[in-house]
């Protein structure tokens, strides 16, 4: 299924954003969309060529609309490491908040190979999010950093074997089963594969295999882009598992 639709993503993918944005001092802007023929590549096609990472400067990628989000970055860099290329992350959070702990894990994350087996799920883990759920925070918003911080502290255990990083994945996967609701999720299915690793927690990535499916009937070619890349992400995660994948 994650095969399929990412296939399907793909062939959709397209960057129409309406205007391009205007990048500031020591900034370049880059569409997720030159990551696709690699894309593609880690799919079975032929191997596409590296986006250029640009020397000194900031890197700002975009999605099919010309929109920006600092998870972007980490996406970019996942699949130019596994493309066997990198690009730099240069998102510098806030020293000391939440999103600085999450950027240090996608830091280690890149530093390094995948390995290939992670402890099993231990039914002793206790569920608790990642990061703490301010008052005044919107729950979609929150939803949507805790699943980027979630792909992120997996990627760091399976690129550092660090045991304690994938128990605690564990239980912040078994969080968002237990308490996130259907309409809080995204059709960017971040840590999609480590969801449907487990029959504890497959029901939440069966949710955003069918937000990603309906996704991509609504809103059409602009809206695959980001879709697509976390498709293949996850279908190498689970080719990984399988011993299959590089």
């Amino acid at each position: 299924m994650v095969g399929e639709l990412a296939e399907r993503a793909l062939g959709m993918a397209v960057d129409a954003s309406p205007h391009a944005p205007r990048p500031r001092e020591g900034e370049r802007i880059v569409s997720l969309a030159e990551l696709l023929p690699m894309a593609r590549g880690l799919m079975g096609d032929v191997p596409g060529d590296l986006p250029d990472p640009g020397g000194d400067e900031r890197v700002r990628w975009t999605d099919g609309l010309g929109h920006h989000r600092p998870s972007y970055g980490y996406l970019a860099a996942r699949l130019a490491l596994r493309g066997g290329g990198g690009v730099p992350v240069t998102h510098e959070p806030v020293a000391g908040t939440p999103d600085a702990r999450v950027h240090a894990d996608w830091v280690a994350a890149l530093g390094g190979p995948q390995v290939r087996s992670l402890p099993e799920f231990d039914g002793n883990v206790v569920a608790a999010p990642l990061i703490e759920q301010k008052p005044d925070d919107s729950p979609d918003d929150w939803t949507y950093r805790e699943l980027v911080g979630l792909h992120g502290l997996v990627a760091r255990a399976r690129a550092t074997g660090d045991g304690a990083a994938a128990h605690r994945a564990y239980s912040v996967a078994l969080h968002h089963v237990q308490h996130t609701q259907p309409d809080y999720t995204t059709y960017q299915p971040w840590a999609l594969a480590w969801f449907l690793r487990d029959p504890a927690t497959i029901t939440f990535g069966e949710q955003q295999l069918h937000d990603v499916a309906t996704h991509l009937s609504l809103e059409g070619r602009p809206g695959a882009l980001v879709p697509a890349l976390l498709l293949v992400d996850a279908w190498c995660d689970l080719k990984t598992d399988l011993e299959a994948c590089g």
